[in-house]
């Protein structure tokens, strides 16, 4: 008896709390709670399946009931591979109307769901592992519909198979209305952070195209794969781009948090100059960024996901060690904004560690599935943009603050330049005013000419200066000493070139008398250009005279200065030059007898002559730029330049000027000495033109050449000869990718496009020939120069020169010929098959003048 009752009541306890665990498992529909949100703490039951071996026909039947475990909570937690789970929720109508039910189960990252509800018989099999379009609701979330009659009862049933990662499963039931406004407002939230997160990306881009530095683009790979993470987490990637490929869908969310690191540590690398002072973080970042790279390519082999957490992981700790390490290195720095910059990396990296490593990533996950890592990338982005944005600001102060500069600058070379203008004009009047003067003494100043080109035998190392005129002309040493000087030079310092070698040696800072000329001996010796300056010099009597200087640097092959060559032209050399035209006219038949009786002196001494004329050679090549030079700027380009004689009355002239490039074939009167006479005022000219004045345009450009050549030799248009010069010159824009000609006397061929054009010369001699007081005006030409394109610039001597089977000249139909025939080589190719068709005309006949052909063709320099 006893033992029966014990039977009893233990029967009635177990009664008893069966119906205390089960009595409050339903969730009953109310007219009251109809419209908003279930509570379902203490109303969801699971149950574990180890072996995976139940089926919803089981689990669903009372015999079942007893094996659930009642959850007094809604989120679950899944760790990696565990078993599958079954839930079952009892729902109960109580209210009078058919009632639309939504059960969310709010986590888009589970691999596998079956659900089943007793109200509609119906299954649906969804998850990452299904095509996204199996889904009842169209929503990143697992969203299910429930349609329950009044007064029905019924279970929702579902299984979560085994995760591939850890995850959090939060349960919801709610109304329809309720859902369909959730829907909304998440739509609405997310647009409104995808619009941020656009807005970045605009920004990003127009400061990378502004810039250009890679800076921006490692920037903008940081924002996108934040951007392509949120939409791949929130399902748009897999809803839009491959709803039907569900293994393309995991392996891309690898693939881009792989990357996401990768340029991370790429932008952390060049924004805190890691490689910079301290080699083992450099090492270490360098290691880590090519160590992401690899494990992101290795994810679209590798299917395991275990190897992607444990590798994640391993990328993150490094990613913090360079992160750490990066800030305390960049602080010695002096980076700007750089605590602004550490606190926001700190507070983005710090994020994604504490979510991989502590698994509170899906804690916050709800219906509209916003984590506070939403809200700390918006604060990352805002703060690099308003540091980058603020950098931008100050640099373009600063250009403005150039700029002003700039004009100060421009303002003061504008004032200098009209000053020398108007030097320039009194000298040109004070030369009208002598002009009766000059033509009355023409005859007597050319046979001065020649006996002074015979006698200037001290000149004849540099054999340009083959007239008694004021100019004097050094040679220095690279480090300023004086190592030759003219007879001009001797006179004034009052000792031969023999008794100064024998003496100490004078320096360019001894000998002028320019307050700046350390400042211009240095912008020489350093730019290896040609530079030019004035000084003014006390002579005997208290004479005041002005030399306008200009000093050469004669550079070798190797691009190494061997000596400078200065030239000082006397400004005033009018005045003493009418004195001895008047003693000279007293002395005219003395000099013509004592030119005879010289005869046999010169004729002994013609072979010293030959030898200085050599050496002239030398000067004349080292006056003349390097053709390495005008290579280094047009690398597809040649110069040939046969001389008839030892030196040259043809010459080439090249400069660059800021961004337009000077090219010159100049063609001189005569060859020989006389030509180099004249091809080093034409050089000197054409650099006080263009390099001193600043001249750009080309026409312009022929106009004062004509005006000084009249100046330096002046002639007058009553003689039967003149000298003078023919010259084309082209004038190169990279930038606008123009090229302007302008030319006198002398063609110019440009082939454009696959077109031929010759540009023909105006038919204004540069000549010291005086025709009344105005100077010509000359034509510039502007074409287009793109890529491919290409001219050339010549003498007559090529055209001139008789060859052939009947002797006869080339003629300009011949070399227009050869150029159409090899205009698709490169100009290297071209060069030598000018040269032998140039040869093989002339054969045995004697060269009759000098030889220059330039060709030029363009092409685009590449960047990186």
């Amino acid at each position: 008896m006893g033992s029966d009752m014990r039977n009893y009541i233990l029967s009635f306890l177990l009664f008893i709390s069966a119906t205390t665990l089960f009595a409050e498992g339903v969730v009953y529909i109310n007219e009251t709670n109809a419209e908003g949100t279930f509570d379902l703490s203490g109303n969801i039951f699971y149950l574990v399946d180890s072996s995976d071996q139940y089926t919803f026909e089981q689990v669903l039947s009372s015999d079942f009931d007893s094996e659930f475990t009642q959850s007094q909570k809604s989120i679950f937690l899944y760790s990696k591979n565990v078993p599958s789970y079954w839930y079952k929720i009892a729902i109960k109508n109580n209210s009078k109307q058919i009632k639309q039910l939504v059960l969310a189960i709010n986590n888009p990252l589970i691999s596998d769901i079956t659900f089943y509800n007793t109200f509609d018989s119906v299954y649906y099999h969804t998850g990452l592992f299904y095509p996204f379009y199996q889904r009842q609701i169209i929503f990143k979330n697992y969203l299910f519909k429930i349609k329950i009659a009044p007064g029905q009862k019924g279970d929702v049933c579902f299984k979560v198979k085994s995760q591939l990662q850890p995850e959090f499963l939060p349960i919801t039931l709610i109304s329809e209305n309720v859902a369909v406004n959730k829907l909304r407002i998440n739509s609405f939230v997310d647009g409104i952070f995808y619009s941020i997160l656009a807005f970045f990306i605009f920004i990003i881009i127009i400061l990378w195209r502004t810039e250009k530095e890679q800076l921006y683009m490692f920037l903008l790979g940081f924002v996108v794969f934040v951007s392509l993470i949120s939409l791949w987490r929130g399902g748009y990637l897999f809803q839009y781009l491959w709803p039907d490929y569900p293994i393309l869908n995991a392996v891309a969310g690898k693939v881009f948090a792989s990357l996401l690191i990768s340029f991370i540590l790429l932008f952390e690398f060049n924004f805190l100059k890691l490689n910079k002072g301290n080699k083992n973080l450099s090492k270490i970042a360098i290691f880590s960024i090519v160590l992401a790279l690899a494990f992101a390519c290795s994810q679209l082999f590798i299917k395991s996901y275990t190897i992607f957490f444990y590798g994640y992981k391993t990328l993150l700790i490094l990613l913090s060690i360079v992160t750490i390490w990066g800030i305390v290195h960049s602080r010695k720095l002096n980076i700007k904004f750089y605590n602004h910059y550490a606190f926001a990396i700190s507070l983005f990296v710090g994020d994604l560690i504490f979510r991989s490593f502590f698994v509170v990533e899906s804690f916050g996950i709800s219906f509209y599935d916003m984590q506070i890592t939403t809200f700390i990338s918006i604060i990352f982005f805002l703060i690099v943009t308003y540091i980058f944005v603020s950098n931008f600001k100050n640099s373009r102060l600063e250009v403005v603050e150039l700029n002003v500069n700039l004009e100060h600058l421009v303002e003061k070379r504008t004032y200098q330049l009209s000053s020398q203008k108007e030097e320039l004009k009194s000298q040109h009047e004070e030369l009208i005013q002598q002009k009766e003067t000059l033509q009355n003494q023409r005859e007597e100043l050319r046979a001065k000419k020649e006996l002074l080109e015979l006698k200037n035998i001290e000149l004849a190392k540099l054999s340009l200066v083959a007239s008694k005129t004021d100019n004097l002309v050094y040679i220095f040493l690279p480090n300023g000493n004086l190592d030759w000087f003219n007879t001009s030079f001797s006179v004034q310092l009052k000792m031969t070139l023999e008794d100064y070698h024998r003496g100490e040696s004078l320096n360019i800072i001894d000998i002028s008398s320019n307050n700046n000329i350390r400042h211009v001996l240095n912008t020489c010796l350093r730019e290896k250009i040609v530079v030019s300056y004035e000084s003014k010099k006390i002579v005997q009597n208290g004479i005041e005279k002005w030399y306008h200087t200009t000093l050469t640097p004669f550079i070798d092959e190797d691009e190494n200065i061997q000596f400078l060559i200065a030239i000082d032209t006397d400004i005033t050399r009018l005045k003493q030059f009418e004195n001895e035209l008047n003693q000279q006219r007293k002395d005219a038949e003395h000099q013509k007898n004592l030119a005879v009786t010289r005869k046999e002196e010169l004729e002994e001494r013609q072979l010293e002559v030959t030898d200085s004329i050599r050496y002239a050679k030398r000067i004349q090549t080292g006056i003349m730029p390097k053709v390495k030079q005008i290579q280094r700027d047009f690398k597809d380009s040649f110069v040939l330049f046969l001389p008839k004689d030892i030196v040259s009355g043809d010459f080439y002239w090249y400069h660059r000027l800021g961004d337009k490039y000077f090219i010159a074939a100049v063609d001189c009167t005569g060859h020989g000495v006389p030509g180099a006479f004249m091809s080093i005022i034409g050089t000197y000219l054409l650099n006080s033109i263009i390099i001193y004045n600043g001249v750009t345009d080309s026409a312009e450009i022929l106009k004062q050449l004509n005006r000084k050549i009249k100046i330096a030799l002046k002639a007058d248009d009553r003689t039967q000869t003149s000298d003078g010069m023919d010259i084309s010159i082209a004038i190169i824009d990279k930038v606008e990718k123009s090229v302007e000609f302008a030319s006198a006397l002398r063609p110019v061929y440009l082939f454009s496009q696959g077109d031929f054009i010759e540009i023909k010369g105006d038919k204004i001699p540069i000549t010291s020939s005086i025709s009344g007081t105005s100077i010509s005006s000359y034509t510039k030409h502007i074409y287009p120069f793109n890529e491919g394109d290409m001219f050339y610039l010549f003498s007559d001597g090529i055209i001139d020169q008789f060859g052939g089977a009947s002797g006869k000249k080339f003629l300009t139909k011949r070399f227009k010929q050869l150029l159409f025939e090899i205009n698709p080589l490169s100009m290297r190719e071209q060069k030598d098959i000018i040269k032998k068709s140039f040869d093989d005309w002339k054969g045995d006949i004697e060269q009759v003048d000098d030889v220059i052909v330039m060709g030029v063709r363009f092409k685009e320099e590449s960047s990186l």
